[in-house]
């Protein structure tokens, strides 16, 4: 960098030094800045008032060595030489910090408050930018959603005023946007809770992708309880002016404590956020689109044959059925209208192997649905509360895929008895997770508006509050052996009835058994056969249950019944 440049990277800098030279060199009666020409020409060039100037120099000045001013000796120079007293002083100085120009926390040590220069603000003193003080005030909807997003969403400790003080700079020079219309024609006399609650919701939608949830009050808002209780079950009876006009809809709760996720509804999108910029306004309208749970389209799934008994094919091609596009559309007419579940929720329970998840999958080929299959391990998180959120996403993009697709896709939860099994007591940080995640589970079934299904082998161990929300359930139980039959030729090619027979009577394996023997038999047929067909088989079912390959293995050395007769032939002999 050469030394041009070095001088326009500092001309604020040395401005500020100037200014804070002239008020150490000029004591005043009253406030004269007139005589102060290098502080009252700073102030022109960065649009603060000649007050905030003056604080700006001393912190910048003063705190280059401790990061930070203590109000006291701020307070001291400017009294002393400005005339500026210290009520005086505190109203410029929170003006200062609710419009980003200062950062002020609070010196244990000293007992008293602490000015530094906000990293804005020293971003544009080294840059020498004249219109990043601008920020102070925000001007603009997409300056204002950052505003608030950076000094009211990410705070972890705010008291009442301090979110007051924001929102009114927020609001500053913005009155002829529609949301700030909004809060002060149609929430005129909300509480700072209402305000705070959509400013969040709509910066949530721009930035994010996300729903605000609202625990943040609970958890990082320091005010009236009694408030932020009141708008909550207004929130909760939809008696909230913004749910009444369409604008914001809930899109899932926490049953046992009450705390809703609020996103922007279409309405409620183009109403507060058609002003930002049209680049900005595309790439968010293609992120809200956008749908993160992987959706498997129905040509994608193979035609695999399935043998059930007669009563179990007669059920299934019944489901089948009901799942067509004019059979559910019929199903769901049926329905009231005020009733909260419109869709379909069947739960498929047996033991493992009998074709429960195939038959989901060949459900979406046969209906022509995209499946968005799920397992348990796709949303628990070892971090706390991203197991729920990522369960909440899940939900919340199968909405967005049903608003988008011509046919509704089927939900499957595959392997759910983890997430529906009985309520634990809450011993540990791991029991409350999954508390908390069947409450979610069990809210969003209430409400559930598509076609959902889960699979388990163990019904018996299912809460009792699951029990209702499964529209239908259906019990796969194993196939008989003409079935199984059926299925040892469907997987082994050329295999002779009577062969099939004798592998179905033999061993009782599953259906998923007989799958998993084909395939080791193919490997067996790749290498050569060292026997015949059938008994390369027998010899496969033998070993292909864990228990059966224990007992059909020898043990080290003799097995026990040779081990015994050697033992008696040993003692009649002694």
């Amino acid at each position: 960098m050469n030394n041009k440049q070095n001088a326009e990277k500092f001309k604020i800098e040395n401005a500020l030094r100037n200014a804070y030279a002239e008020i150490q060199s000029n004591c005043m009666v009253g406030s004269p800045w007139v005589l102060l020409p290098e502080l009252c020409a700073l102030a022109a060039k960065i649009r603060l008032s000649h007050e905030e100037v003056a604080v700006l120099a001393v912190v910048f000045v003063r705190g280059e060595h401790r990061q930070f001013v203590d109000e006291k000796v701020c307070q001291q120079l400017l009294n002393a030489h400005c005339k500026v007293n210290g009520s005086r002083l505190r109203l410029v100085v929170r003006k200062m910090g609710s419009d980003g120009v200062l950062d002020i926390t609070r010196d244990r040590e000293m007992g008293c408050a602490a000015y530094s220069i906000s990293l804005e603000t020293q971003r544009a003193i080294d840059e020498d930018d004249d219109n990043g003080f601008k920020g102070s005030a925000p001007e603009g909807l997409d300056q204002l959603l950052q505003y608030v997003n950076r000094r009211l969403l990410d705070s972890d400790h705010m008291l009442e005023r301090q979110v007051d003080e924001h929102i009114e700079a927020a609001k500053r020079h913005n009155e002829n946007l529609k949301l700030v219309k909004y809060l002060q024609e149609k929430l005129f006399f909300c509480n700072m809770e209402e305000a705070f609650t959509l400013l969040a919701i709509c910066t949530k939608a721009a930035f994010e992708n996300e729903p605000f949830n609202y625990v943040y009050l609970d958890n990082y808002i320091h005010s009236s309880r009694t408030n932020i209780q009141r708008l909550r079950q207004d929130i909760l009876d939809g008696t909230w002016l913004p749910i009444v006009e369409g604008l914001v809809e809930i899109t899932g709760s926490n049953v046992m404590e009450f705390n809703p996720d609020l996103q922007l509804t279409d309405a409620g999108f183009d109403h507060f956020l058609s002003e930002l910029d049209p680049v900005t306004l595309r790439m968010i309208r293609k992120k809200m689109s956008s749908v993160r749970t992987p959706l498997l389209e129905s040509k994608a799934i193979n035609k695999v044959d399935l043998f059930f008994s007669d009563e179990l094919k007669r059920k299934t091609t019944r489901i089948a059925q009901l799942f067509s596009a004019g059979e559910f559309a019929r199903y769901q007419a049926q329905i009231p209208k005020s009733a909260r579940m419109r869709g379909l929720t069947m739960l498929f329970h047996g033991g493992p192997g009998c074709g429960k998840t195939e038959f989901a999958l060949q459900l979406a080929r046969l209906t022509g649905r995209p499946l968005m299959k799920i397992q348990v391990t796709d949303f628990m998180s070892k971090w706390v509360g991203d197991s729920e959120a990522n369960l909440k996403r899940v939900f919340l993009d199968y909405r967005r895929s049903c608003e988008r697709l011509p046919l509704q896709p089927i939900l499957f939860l595959n392997e759910c008895d983890q997430i529906i099994g009985k309520r634990l007591s809450a011993n540990s940080a791991v029991d409350q997770m999954t508390n908390a995640i069947q409450n979610i589970l069990l809210e969003e079934m209430e409400t559930f508006g598509g076609i959902l299904i889960g699979t388990t082998n163990l019904p018996r161990n299912m809460d009792p509050a699951f029990e209702r929300r499964w529209t239908m359930k259906l019990h796969f139980e194993a196939p008989n052996e003409h079935a199984i039959a059926a299925i040892w030729k469907s997987h082994i090619k050329g295999l002779r009835l009577t062969e099939a027979v004798i592998l179905a009577t033999q061993y009782k394996l599953t259906p998923g058994e007989i799958f998993n023997v084909g395939r080791r038999f193919a490997v067996e047929k790749l290498l050569g056969l060292e026997d015949t067909r059938l008994n390369t088989l027998l010899k496969l079912c033998a070993t292909e249950r864990y228990e059966a390959a224990q007992t059909a293995r020898n043990p080290l050395g003799f097995n026990l019944p040779e081990r015994l007769e050697m033992g008696k032939r040993e003692k009649k002999a002694g």
